[in-house]
């Protein structure tokens, strides 16, 4: 599959992101939100140079909420990233937990409010480059409807393990890309199987079209 979704997608360079944190403040804008819109939010930051760990730990709450408002679910994620960024600046910045090992960061993360599972594998694989598999609603959606896993995230969690021992971290990175643009532009809640590539070996295709 992902040898497919490179075909067509190329190097995507995924994370679309200049620094770390960005990366960071990025993972908590994408919640419940599209792309698009986290964008809008990180224009409105990065032209008030508040686009930084340091900047939105000093800024109250309040005005959080007038930058990222595009993001939607401001007065929520106005919390969430005040608390994340105040925690990392409290364990010592970026610099400290780039030298943690990968179970200490994931412990540090997990524990922070507004910071679920997925989330904290945005910043694992895209911040602090570690071998994570990103499983999202995407990720679910798409192995469950091509048949390589029954529907849930439990089963999506437990081949994303598997996933991870088997892919570097480029690799890593570019799937779960690819994922996020098949699953926006084709694989969708509704999808357009009938454009897709990877139908051959789709099971949903077969069972959608089928009589």
């Amino acid at each position: 599959m992902h040898k497919l979704l490179k075909q067509e997608y190329g190097e995507l360079h995924w994370w679309p992101a200049e620094t770390v944190d960005q990366v960071i403040l990025g993972a908590i804008l994408t919640q419940n939100t599209s792309w698009n819109n986290v964008r809008l939010a990180m224009n409105n930051l990065s032209k008030a140079k508040l686009d930084s760990i340091d900047a939105i730990a000093s800024l109250p709450v309040e005005e959080i909420k007038k930058y990222i408002k595009p993001a939607g679910f401001f007065n929520q994620k106005s919390v969430y990233l005040k608390e994340i960024c105040t925690q990392i600046r409290k364990e010592g910045g970026i610099s400290r937990l780039e030298k943690m090992s990968d179970k200490d960061i994931e412990a540090f993360l997990i524990k922070i409010k507004g910071v679920g599972k997925e989330t904290m594998q945005d910043i694992m694989l895209y911040a602090f480059k570690r071998n994570v598999f990103v499983v999202d609603k995407y990720t679910e959606r798409l192995f469950s409807r091509i048949g390589i896993i029954k529907p849930g995230m439990k089963e999506a969690h437990r081949l994303g393990k598997e996933i991870e021992n088997s892919m570097s971290l480029e690799d890593l990175n570019n799937f779960h890309g690819e994922i996020v643009e098949i699953s926006k532009s084709i694989c969708k809640a509704r999808p357009e199987c009938g454009v897709c590539f990877l139908r051959n070996n789709c099971s949903y295709e077969k069972d959608f079209t089928e009589p």
